[in-house]
């Protein structure tokens, strides 16, 4: 895992990972977010590594990504599925990329966009976001039809720099097989 990226990746993101990995049993990935440019060049790559070590290195993993532009021009993700992989998982910036996909078609979906809102109101059932207000998917865990699908809160903002009520995250996912 550790040649296949470049030395300062490893000492930054892999290396305390790794020993993660050792201790638990189990995996774990930590990713930054709102990172673009190390997602586009090093994640899609570190997922594979770290999904292969819990599933076993002959293991087939496929990560499918769809950038925001392609995905607002109607995107189709499931007509890139390796149906021979062992594990599929889609990275996409909106969530509600998991009503577009076909059931099945992805075990994982990792997404973000809603920023817990940004700024809310809380009440008492919960709070109220104002960004986005109809969105289905704000953060957590959702699933549907076999797919589940990670949406992280991120640490940014969009349009002013500031959140209300609507905390930063930095996502921690284990994986364990089945």
């Amino acid at each position: 895992m550790r040649h296949a990226v470049g030395d300062s990746t490893w000492q930054l993101w892999l290396e305390p990972l790794a020993a993660r990995q050792l201790e638990r049993g189990t995996l774990v990935i930590e990713a930054p977010a709102e990172s673009r440019a190390w997602v586009e060049s090093s994640f899609a790559r570190l997922i594979a590594a770290c999904a292969k070590a819990v599933l076993g290195a002959s293991a087939r993993v496929q990560i499918v990504g769809i950038d925001p532009r392609t995905y607002r021009r109607g995107a189709r993700p499931e007509r890139l599925v390796d149906t021979n992989a062992e594990l599929r998982i889609l990275l996409c910036h909106y969530p509600t990329v998991l009503d577009r996909v076909m059931p099945g078609t992805f075990q994982l979906v990792l997404s973000g966009h809603m920023h817990d809102g940004q700024i809310t109101v809380p009440y008492v059932l919960g709070k109220l976001r104002l960004a986005h207000m109809k969105a289905p998917y704000w953060t957590g865990i959702y699933g549907r039809d076999g797919t589940t699908m990670h949406v992280s809160p991120g640490l940014g903002t969009t349009f002013v720099p500031f959140r209300f009520f609507a905390r930063p995250e930095a996502t921690e996912l284990v994986l364990q097989p089945a």
